[in-house]
């Protein structure tokens, strides 16, 4: 009896000390996804957020995209530092999409036509995924709801931050 009891106490001690995070920031990951499911469900899924990014060379710009019961229904892009930006062309530096249009300007530095539910998606599956030479990011600066969510290649030198920067979630009034 007493050998019994010491093998399933080994056996569990192991089970324990083996659970670890599946990906990086999965604590707090979990936390905010939470936060997400239950802003989605208070918002009746219809709300907007704001994207922003920046590059080495001095521009930045905002992408805010608005989404109606799960569904994404105009996006909306600007510069908001326009150092520069002599090569681009002034219609290219700021410009709205409408539901039947999005996605027409992909080759710009917009964000991508997406809801939460995908960046929460992607935050677990592709940017916060563990990798040797990476640092990951995450904060939840959005009433606990992602403001940062990414990686940065440790070999890498300019504009190497892949993942989103929200700078706003509200919901739709």
């Amino acid at each position: 009896m007493y050998k019994y009891k010491v093998i399933w106490l080994l056996i569990g001690f192991f089970i324990l000390s083996c659970k670890k995070e599946h990906f990086s920031n999965e604590n707090e990951f979990l936390k905010s996804e939470k936060a997400w499911l239950s802003f989605q469900e208070t918002s009746q899924n219809s709300y907007r957020y704001t994207t922003t990014g920046s590059s080495w060379s001095g521009a930045s710009w905002e992408t805010t995209l608005t989404i109606k019961k799960g569904k994404v229904i105009h996006r909306k892009f600007r510069f908001t530092h326009e150092e520069g930006l002599e090569n681009i062309p002034e219609n290219e530096r700021e410009w709205e999409e409408k539901e039947s249009e999005l996605g027409i300007h992909n080759n710009s530095s917009a964000a991508p036509v997406r809801t939460l539910d995908k960046i929460y998606d992607l935050s677990k599956n592709v940017w916060l995924k563990k990798r040797k030479d990476v640092t990951n990011y995450f904060e939840t600066e959005n009433e606990g709801m992602i403001s940062l969510c990414g990686y940065v290649e440790k070999s890498c030198q300019d504009d190497c931050f892949i993942g989103v920067r929200i700078s706003n979630i509200e919901p739709m009034n």
